[in-house]
């Protein structure tokens, strides 16, 4: 009678040993980071005397469907030091349906978050294999490595005409933060990258039409600084 308590002692001990296990206990995070988009119905409004700006529009307005953007390094300013918090490669996507989508929650270093920074780069040659058949990646995974793919529709005259818009620009830019913001182990910070449609269709008051060819360059600078930091 004796061995079987001791038996059952033990097995007892073993079970709650298994169970505060700290290798079954979730990752404690401290930040996280969702996409967003600003807007997804766009139009031309003048609000400039710039006499260029008069010129019309090739179009009506635009509806956006989809936002891919082939983010590879997120990185946070934590009390004047860079710190990374996303290492690519990752697909920042926003859709008109959905328009927050999770980007990650990871444990960064406690204290005053004051900058935001991101950074987009074409998939190297060598590595396109590896992403070819990938159902996140393979549009980026392209010989034409595109880093940012919109999609949606332009109305022009009641007439409406599907488009993709696809780039190739890369950027390394910093969001600074309007307040400073604490980071802790308490809580989880939560932040939105929110893409900013107006800022890169509408310049100058007139919307850009992303068919138009010529218009790539204004596009494709605008886009560098597209992401706008949100505290949620």
């Amino acid at each position: 009678m004796k061995k079987s308590m001791i038996a059952i002692a033990l097995f007892a001990i073993i079970i709650l040993s298994s169970c505060s296990d700290d290798s079954n206990s979730p990752v404690k995070t401290n930040f996280q980071i969702v996409s967003g988009i600003s807007n997804t119905e766009l139009s031309s409004q003048i609000k400039t005397t710039n006499i260029s700006a008069l010129l019309p529009s090739s179009i009506d307005s635009m509806h956006i469907k989809r936002v891919r953007v082939l983010i590879s390094r997120i990185k946070l300013n934590i009390s004047n030091q860079d710190k990374d918090a996303f290492i690519g490669p990752l697909v920042y996507e926003v859709t008109d349906s959905s328009k927050s989508i999770s980007l990650g929650n990871v444990l960064v270093p406690n204290g005053n978050l004051s900058k935001i920074k991101y950074e987009f780069h074409r998939f190297e040659s060598s590595v396109l294999n590896n992403y070819k058949n990938s159902p996140v990646f393979k549009d980026f995974a392209t010989n034409d490595r595109y880093t940012v793919i919109i999609e949606g529709t332009t109305f022009s005259n009641n007439t409406s005409t599907p488009f993709i818009y696809n780039s190739d620009v890369v950027a390394n830019a910093t969001i600074d933060l309007a307040n400073n913001y604490q980071i802790t182990d308490d809580t989880i910070l939560k932040f939105m990258l929110e893409f900013q449609t107006e800022y890169v269709f509408v310049q100058d008051g007139v919307l850009v039409d992303p068919s138009d060819s010529s218009q790539k360059n204004k596009i494709d600078n605008r886009i560098k600084n597209a992401l706008k930091a949100i505290k949620k």
